[in-house]
């Protein structure tokens, strides 16, 4: 699934705030501080999360092209998300950035329950998106001022 928005921001300032982010992630989940430089496809680390940190999920950066893509694995005993970023700049101050989403599910059952899932909830995935590239737009623009 891909949902497309355009915002009022540079290519640049969106695709740091990507990176900020991911940044962040790693620093919450390694108690390790990367310099945004030192973000590149490759990276792992786990990742915890749950009302008690009970779960985790293993995190690869596959691709890291500044300004204009960022695709991440999340690798759990559910299945695999693929999650990918695209910016393209329109002109000086305004990027079109997609978000893309995908997931590939261990076995058999979780197969079937992802079809079934993500024929129901389809229209409510693409709202959550949408809702995601717009708060990413608005906290670059934030940045900006």
């Amino acid at each position: 699934m891909k949902v497309t928005r355009i915002g009022t921001v540079p290519i640049a300032r969106l695709f740091e705030t990507l990176l900020r982010s991911l940044q962040a992630d790693y620093q919450e989940n390694t108690g390790e501080l990367l310099e945004l430089q030192e973000l590149q496809a490759g990276l792992t680390y786990i990742k915890q999360f749950g009302d008690k940190n009970q779960h985790s999920v293993g995190v690869k950066v596959l691709e890291l092209q500044e300004p204009s893509l960022y695709r991440v694995h999340f690798q759990s005993n559910r299945g695999d998300e693929f999650i990918t970023y695209e910016c393209q700049a329109l002109n000086q101050e305004e990027t079109q950035v997609s978000y893309a989403y995908d997931f590939v599910a261990k076995d058999w059952f979780g197969k079937a329950n992802h079809f079934l899932m993500s024929k129901l909830l389809t229209k409510s995935l693409e709202r959550q998106f949408d809702a995601q590239l717009q708060a990413l737009i608005r906290h670059a623009q934030e940045q900006e001022e």
